[in-house]
């Protein structure tokens, strides 16, 4: 768990970084498909051990778009 914690700090130091560097006309974004990006890259490094940096390769992430299934909850019934 603690080396997990420090995999995530360092993904949301990047992902801190990547939001901080956008020019202010491409701030206004998605913030689901943003934060989903950032869940995504998070998971795969804790549990994979792979890198994927789907917040800044929008289009060449398989892993993105493999899990982006889901976090679809359109259809979710409570």
């Amino acid at each position: 768990m603690k080396n997990m914690f420090n995999l995530m700090s360092d993904y949301s130091i990047d992902f801190s970084d990547y939001l901080a560097q956008l020019s202010p006309e491409k701030r206004m974004m998605e913030m689901k498909d943003v934060f989903t990006r950032y869940t995504n890259d998070v998971i795969a490094t804790c549990a994979f051990g792979v890198s994927v940096d789907s917040t800044r390769r929008k289009f060449y992430v398989k892993f993105y778009y493999a899990a982006a299934p889901t976090a679809d909850h359109q259809d979710a019934q409570v």
